[in-house]
């Protein structure tokens, strides 16, 4: 029995000490998504191409009654600094972004070049915040995010933030985490 307890206790530390590494680019997320004063969905997700260098992706769709917003992010990511508990990292991406209504459809494309921290604050939080400035064929927008992120298990986990940008669109995203 205490060769058991014993073993036990080693692998909740070694499980522990999982978490404990810093904070992952290696994840998708999906949920609900609420933005421009409509709701829907989202996907996203980073996945490290070496220990500095990360591809990040999402796809966001919003509406209401006939009316849908729809945005792509694809891009990539380095990270500047990189210790056991903080990241600090930059983003530059290609931005799709789609109107479909009644009236017709109308997308415009550009770029988003973002900064980002993250920090975790315990085994198994982590707090990130974001200020990204998208450029897109007709206008520019500079919006901040600020997030949590709680893993139940090493894979699985949840996610809240809240963004605003210089138009004064308020929004949040709440969803499920998994880390691979």
């Amino acid at each position: 029995m205490k060769k058991q307890l014993i073993v036990s206790a080693i692998a909740s530390v070694l499980a522990v000490s999982a978490y404990a590494d810093g904070p992952s680019f290696d994840f998708i997320e999906g949920g609900y998504a609420d933005a421009y004063e409509t709701d829907g969905f989202l996907i996203r997700g980073n996945a490290s191409i070496t220990d500095q260098v990360f591809f990040t992706g999402s796809y966001e769709s919003v509406g209401e009654q006939s009316v849908d917003l729809n945005s792509t992010l694809l891009g990539f990511g380095y990270r500047i600094f990189d210790d056991n508990s903080s990241t600090l990292y930059t983003q530059l991406a290609y931005f799709d972004f789609e109107v479909d209504s009644p009236l017709g459809s109308d997308s415009e494309d550009g770029f988003q070049l973002g900064l980002g921290y993250r920090s975790q604050l315990s085994a198994q939080t982590q707090l990130y915040t974001e200020l990204n400035h998208l450029e897109v064929d007709s206008d520019s927008l500079t919006q901040v995010v600020i997030g949590l992120r709680q893993n139940f298990t090493p894979e699985l986990g949840g996610f809240f933030e809240a963004k605003t940008d210089d138009f004064d669109n308020d929004g949040f995203a709440v969803g499920l985490t998994y880390n691979f």
